[in-house]
């Protein structure tokens, strides 16, 4: 299996030249607006075709495995990229046409569903997540205790949220009636430990809350609100709308206990339609949303972080400002079934992979992804930034001689000039830093604040040499300790207003009529 994704990983890898870009320090998150319209775009489209192309020739060197991928944008209704393989050889009794609507087995992607589930009780005050899962599971509480913290977990200790997290150091994998005769892996918050008990004992604390089945409250409250008609606890009834593996011994298997920890299965279409529901906050707040995709522990890996279910994959490499783009991922695998969600909430892509049969692995669908996109993000990022360069771009000006020129490029939206009442910025904030006037830029990065038509924007000044940041990287035991930005935010202010505040208005069309540095009390008209 890895030999075909290898090789299409390969030859779908665009490499940017790594030059002063990489000293860029901007905010962690998007550097400009997700753009909009992808499906429009004949430049992503000749890469998409690409893609396709690729993944065409990767499968059909597999035989008795199906293959389906789909990215979808929070923007647009349809797939950009959905692509789906038929092997030559499968179970009769399954689907004999692999589409984007075929129901596949997904595995522990299965926790994605129940981490929501317990996230909307919270939410409804319903729970508290720093609570013991004793609490809501009493049935814990019965089992045989010795005092003995080297061969019985305390259950006592162990909260929801350590659950969630997999920081609960309980067993990985066991039966209910058999959790007692396991001892504790790490006691709770030492390290992060994948559990599937831990998830299976989240979905009796859904139904002991909610008083309906797993399944139920998964209908009532997760697939019905986002359409997804094509998502199950377990198999399918009519295995005619499934993929079955010529030989698997998985499909209709009840999970039973561990129902919540990997029983679902879900077309690669209603995988989609779940990932543009979370990205789009229909499920939860946006608060708790934007609360939920942050990283809660680290791993051994240094690009790879765990969130309450996220595996959340950090690249560095994808675009041509070399910055870390998050990817909030969940993967699952159930012997000869495995799939992935994956979204990438600075371009508002959800991404789903589904591959069954006897080629199919964790690594397979990693190298998968990862083939996806390292082709696709960077056209998605030249996309937008050629779209915020038409409503961005140009010269703002007022009376008493000030004017701010704003440009897009690899870094997102560059300040090329900004004179305030006859006063150069760039010269004075290179001042105040006692630092080379040269050397001194500006970029603006996007908020999530929007009032109207007016959104806000932070600037980040940077008055050093990519050689001066380099010298002082040399130095540390650590990577990138130069890029210090979210520690220089709304710092320094006149008249109660942050020198990197910036409001910008948007006229009927989109386009930039207005940008206002508040701290210089001065409202910049657009003129080219």
């Amino acid at each position: 299996m890895a030999v075909p994704w290898l090789t299409f990983l390969l030859v779908m890898s665009l490499n940017y030249a790594r030059t002063q870009a990489q000293f860029l320090c901007p905010p962690l998150g998007p550097i400009l607006p997700a753009p909009t319209s992808l499906s429009d775009n004949p430049s992503l489209q000749q890469v998409i075709a690409q893609i396709n192309l690729g993944l065409q020739n990767a499968s059909s060197q597999l035989n008795e495995t199906a293959v389906s991928v789909g990215v979808r944008s929070t923007h647009e209704t349809q797939p950009l990229l959905s692509f789906h393989y038929t092997p030559e050889s499968f179970n009769t009794s399954g689907t004999h046409n692999v589409t984007g609507d075929t129901v596949y087995l997904v595995g522990s992607a299965t926790k994605l569903y129940t981490a929501l589930a317990i996230l909307q009780l919270r939410g409804a005050g319903d729970l508290n997540l720093s609570d013991p899962v004793t609490k809501y599971v009493p049935r814990l509480n019965s089992l045989p205790q010795n005092n003995n913290n080297l061969t019985t977990v305390d259950w006592s200790t162990v909260t929801i949220e350590a659950l969630l997290d997999h920081l609960g150091g309980v067993p990985a994998d066991y039966f209910f009636a058999n959790i007692a005769n396991r001892p504790p892996v790490y006691a709770p918050f030492t390290t992060p430990v994948y559990s599937n008990v831990g998830y299976a004992l989240l979905g009796l604390v859904i139904e002991n809350v909610s008083g309906k089945t797993y399944a139920d409250y998964l209908q009532d409250n997760i697939l019905q609100p986002s359409n997804m008609t094509r998502t199950f606890v377990g198999a399918p009834l009519n295995s005619s709308i499934g993929f079955i593996p010529i030989e698997t011994n998985w499909w209709g298997t009840n999970l039973g206990f561990e129902n919540s920890s990997g029983a679902i299965s879900a077309s690669n279409n209603d995988l989609l339609s779940f990932g543009t529901a979370l990205l789009s906050a229909q499920l939860l707040s946006p608060e708790a949303t934007r609360a939920w995709m942050k990283p809660k522990t680290f791993t051994p890996a240094s690009g790879v972080s765990v969130g309450e279910v996220w595996e959340i994959a950090r690249g560095p490499n994808l675009t041509s400002d070399v910055r870390t783009i998050d990817f909030y991922t969940k993967t699952g695998n159930l012997v000869d079934y495995t799939a992935v969600i994956a979204l990438v909430p600075d371009y508002d892509l959800a991404f789903a992979i589904n591959i069954a049969g006897p080629d199919s692995s964790l690594t397979a669908v990693q190298i998968l992804l990862s083939a996806v996109a390292t082709a696709l993000v960077p056209a998605v990022d030249d996309v937008g930034k050629a779209t915020a360069a038409l409503q961005y771009s140009g010269t703002y000006v007022a009376a008493n001689d000030s004017s701010i020129s704003l440009a897009v490029d690899d870094g997102g939206l560059f300040v090329s000039q900004f004179t305030a009442n006859g006063a150069d910025v760039l010269v004075g904030y290179a001042a105040l830093e006692d630092a080379d006037t040269g050397n001194t830029s500006i970029r603006l990065y996007p908020t999530i604040l929007r009032s109207g038509n007016e959104s806000a924007w932070r600037a980040v000044y940077n008055p050093n040499s990519a050689e001066e940041l380099a010298a002082v990287d040399a130095q540390l035991f650590f990577p990138q300790g130069s890029c210090q930005s979210w520690s220089g935010i709304d710092l320094i202010t006149y008249g109660q207003q942050s020198l990197d505040y910036f409001v910008l208005t948007e006229d009927e069309n989109g386009t930039i009529a207005t940008v206002e540095p508040r701290a210089w009390r001065l409202v910049l008209n657009r003129a080219v």
